[in-house]
Parts: structure tokens; sequence; C-alpha cells
């Protein structure tokens, strides 16, 4: 048997779907709901913003620099289930970190760095890219920028700070600098011009 289904049908049915699975065990009062990497930046991810008109990527990014040096500064960030377990220590999650940024090695890490930002795709309308600087250093600017584009009202905003303290995260802005990794840095510098972040 063969079932025929308009594009419009489709995507009404999809949509449905996709936010029964969502809200399913959410409270009636709940409206907005804010999940982090659910929709790669990559335009093949995308796919899922044609869905419904109220789904909607902001993509973060941040100077490739910090991202290199946070590898090497103990005052990382820990995640809860990380701070509450041993087996996270500072040498476990700096190698598990590495592996994945591809920064045991800083031509791997640069290689890395301008794949993946070379495929980020800011070109869909329900797509925004803010840089984690400028979210920081002008939060009410960059939170307002945010909330506007996606729909929600300022007042809707109860939880600011809960998440994100812009008065702790400055700490990670401009790590390179102080990184006694030097010759990576002006490497990572020198390769990746186009995604640092200028003041």
């Amino acid at each position: 048997t063969t079932y025929h289904i308009s594009p419009q049908e489709f995507k009404e049915k999809t949509s449905k779907y996709i936010f029964e699975l969502l809200f399913h065990d959410l409270s009636n009062d709940i409206n907005y709901l804010l999940s982090g990497n659910a929709i790669d930046p990559y335009k093949r991810s995308q796919c899922i913003l044609d869905v419904s008109e109220s789904i909607y990527s902001i993509i973060v990014v941040r100077d490739p620099r910090d991202i290199y040096a946070s590898l090497f500064t103990e005052d990382v960030h820990k995640r809860d289930f990380e701070s509450n377990d041993s087996t996270y220590s500072f040498s476990y999650l700096q190698d598990l970190r590495k592996s994945f940024l591809g920064a045991d090695d800083v031509k791997k890490f640069v290689q890395r760095q301008k794949l993946t930002r070379s495929r980020v795709s800011t070109c869909h309308k329900q797509v925004l890219l803010v840089e984690f600087e400028e979210l920081i250093k002008n939060y009410d600017e960059v939170a307002n920028r945010i909330l506007k584009f996606v729909g929600i009202q300022p007042a809707d905003h109860i939880h600011k700070f809960k998440k994100l303290d812009p008065n702790k995260s400055k700490k990670n802005i401009g790590l390179w600098k102080t990184c006694s990794k030097t010759d990576e840095i002006k490497f990572i510098t020198e390769n990746l011009k186009e995604y640092l972040h200028h003041e």
C-alpha cells in the first residue's frame, strides 16, 4: 500500500509528532522548551527547522584560541554529575576534551575548527549566530536580540542568570592571553583569523 501525503500535510503531522514528543511529560504551563545541542549548526541538520516555524536554533560561537586555552586551565566548568564523581578528574576531563576537539595536535585542532566552522550554516530564517564573547560582555543587549528573534517577551525571561551568569563566564574570555602554549596560540591566530573575536 502506498500512502501519498502533500508537503503541507507532512509538515503539519511531523510538527505535531515532534511537539508531542518534546512536551509529552511537561506540565501545561510550560510555554517554551530550551534544549542545548538539540539541532546541530550544520545545514543538513537544520531541515528540522522546516517542520515548524516555532523551532529556532541559536548558534553560539567562541574564539578558537579560548577554546584551545580552556583545555589547559584547571578552573574548567564541571557539570553537576562531574563535580560529584571522582572519576571526572581534571586530567580525565582534559584528555576527553582534547580528544573531542582534536587538540592533542594543534594542527589537527585548527583543521577541525576550520571544518566545523565552515559547515555552520546561518542561512535559515530560524537560525541566529551569536558570539559567546558578545553575549557575555553585552548580555542584556544580546539576550534581548535573542528573545526578539524567537518571539519571547523579555518579561518571560524569568530564569535570568540561572544557567548563564555573565559575571562568572567573563573569566572565560581572553584565556589565550595567559595560556602557556604560546606557539600553539600563535599558530591558531595565524590560521583561524576569520574566527577570532576582535575587541
